[in-house]
């Protein structure tokens, strides 16, 4: 028999703006650049960890949405290797591969950057949350074309429900530069991560389904 799981709290980060649990706790209102953003929204958590400006832009998306949707949680009960991530994405690594490119595409300037070159895998950004707070259980990344809560939600409660996790970070973190006509545009950039738990413990307790994660996905909850 299938147990039901809990969603105990939740962070969203689009449009300039962090959202935890519902709540807007951070936003610029101007037009903000991505990268000023990232780091003012961190900076505003008075989280100090050096590390995270040397991230490439997936990571500190990532990062940021887990020490946001972490903050009131009862993740300390748990230990390092009862808690699961699982996160979906589209682009992968795509941006940092770009960037990584131009360091080997002109044979003339052959110069191999060996800090890009470690986030040209998309799992990294997984590694970097798991550095961080010391956590070792079963980790995935999930490519996808759009964000499946189908797909996010079998995988959490099949962790859950055999014993592999006791929680679970899961969401969908996507970062992607466009270009049209050759012209570089504002980037893409959206961030769900909320903890999936086996019993009522959070902030929200929203029973685990496809219609209440697709609310609070859509920030109609």
């Amino acid at each position: 028999m299938v147990e039901k799981t809990y969603i105990s709290g939740y962070c969203i980060i689009r449009n300039n703006s962090v959202l935890l649990n519902g709540e807007t706790i951070f936003t610029c209102e101007n037009s903000t650049e991505y990268n000023d953003f990232i780091k003012t929204a961190f900076r505003n958590q008075q989280n100090p960890y050096p590390k995270f400006f040397k991230m490439d832009n997936l990571s500190k998306l990532a990062f940021l949405t887990n020490v946001v949707m972490l903050k009131n949680s009862n993740i300390k009960e748990y230990k390092e290797n009862e808690i699961a991530i699982i996160i979906q994405n589209a682009s992968s690594s795509l941006d940092t591969d770009i960037d990584y490119f131009d360091t080997i595409k002109d044979k003339t300037k052959y110069y191999p950057n060996p800090s890009i070159f470690v986030y040209t895998l998309p799992n990294i950004m997984i590694g970097e949350i798991c550095i961080r707070n010391g956590f070792k259980g079963e980790n995935m990344l999930l490519i996808s074309q759009k964000f499946n809560p189908s797909l996010l939600i079998t995988m959490a409660n099949d962790l859950l429900n055999n014993c592999k996790a006791k929680c679970c970070i899961a969401g969908w973190v996507e970062y992607e530069k466009k270009q049209e006509d050759k012209i570089l545009q504002s980037p893409v950039y959206d961030s769900f991560l909320c903890l999936i738990q086996k019993k009522e413990s959070g902030d929200t307790n929203i029973e685990l389904n496809i219609e209440n994660i697709n609310k609070i996905y859509k920030n109609k909850a």
